[in-house]
C-alpha cells in the first residue's frame, strides 16, 4: 500500500468513527415519555402504578426509559411534534388528533372517568346532565373536550390542584377527572369534604403512545405488556400503589 494509499485510507476510518460515534451515543439514550398523570398512576419518584408497569415493560426489551411529567397539553405537543419518544395515559382518540402519535394497542388500564362534587350536592348521571351545572375540567382532556357540549358554565383547569381548588371554593359545582386520581387527591386532603359521584360518567382503556419513528417498536412492546400481564406482575404492580381495594 503507497503512501497516499494509507493517507486516503486513514482518512476514511477517521470519517467512519466520527460518523459512527454519534449514533452509538444516541443508541444509549433512554427512550424519554411524557405523562400528565399524577399519583397513583404516575409519580416523580418513580413509585406510580404506570411508572412500574412500562419500566418492567421496556426492560423486556433492553430499553432504558425516563418519564418527565408535564402539563396535560403540553405533554401531548412535545410527543407529537416529536420532541420527545411518546406519551401515555391517553384515550384511543389521541391517535387520530395527534397524527405523529402510534398507540400500543394493549391497554396499560381501564379508566371510570368520573364526576366530583361538594359533599352532599346533586351528582350528574351522564354527560347529558351536565347542561344544570357550573363544570369544570383540565385542559387537554379530550375525552371532555369532546363530550362535555352544554354546561351552564364551563371552567377550565391549568392542574389538578387548581380543579379541585375551584370545586372547594364554590367557583364550580362538578370537577371531572379520573376516579382514582380524584380519590388520591382527597386521601391526601381529608378536609376538603369533596366525595366521589356514585357512577363513573364513561369507562374507556387507556394506552400508551409513541412517536411515529418508533412504530417498529410497537409489535414487541404489545406482547411485553400482555406477558407481564399473564405472569402476575401487571397485577403485583396495580396492588402496590392503588391498594386491594382499587
Amino acid at each position: 500500500m503507497d503512501r497516499i494509499t494509507k493517507a486516503l485510507y486513514g482518512a476514511l476510518l477517521s470519517l467512519l468513527f466520527i460518523l459512527i460515534l454519534p449514533v452509538a451515543a444516541t443508541a444509549s439514550q433512554p427512550l424519554v415519555l411524557a405523562t400528565a398523570d399524577t399519583p397513583p398512576f404516575s409519580a416523580h419518584d418513580g413509585s406510580g402504578f404506570y411508572d412500574h408497569v412500562l419500566h418492567e415493560t421496556f426492560s423486556h426489551m433492553d430499553i432504558e426509559l425516563e418519564i418527565r411529567h408535564l402539563p396535560s397539553e403540553r405533554a401531548l405537543h412535545d410527543a407529537n411534534s416529536g420532541r420527545l419518544d411518546g406519551e401515555f395515559g391517553r384515550i384511543e382518540a389521541i391517535g387520530t388528533l395527534y397524527p405523529n402519535l402510534r398507540m400500543v394497542h394493549e391497554p396499560l388500564a381501564i379508566w371510570e372517568f368520573s364526576a366530583f362534587v361538594r359533599a352532599g350536592d346533586r351528582t350528574p348521571a351522564d354527560f347529558n346532565e351536565l347542561g344544570d351545572y357550573h363544570v369544570g375540567y383540565i385542559r387537554g382532556w379530550k375525552i371532555y373536550e369532546e363530550n362535555v357540549t352544554e354546561t351552564h358554565s364551563l371552567s377550565i383547569a391549568a392542574s389538578e390542584q387548581q380543579l379541585f381548588t375551584m370545586l372547594q371554593a364554590g367557583r364550580i359545582e362538578v370537577a371531572l377527572y379520573n376516579k382514582l386520581r380524584g380519590l388520591a387527591w382527597i386521601a391526601r386532603n381529608p378536609s376538603a369534604d369533596i366525595m366521589l359521584a356514585p357512577e363513573p360518567l364513561a369507562v374507556r382503556p387507556i394506552y400508551l403512545f409513541l412517536h411515529h419513528r418508533h412504530a417498529d417498536l410497537i409489535p414487541e412492546l404489545e406482547t411485553a405488556l400482555r406477558s407481564i400481564k399473564t405472569d402476575g406482575t401487571y397485577d403485583r404492580f396495580y396492588r402496590e400503589p392503588l391498594g386491594p381495594g382499587s
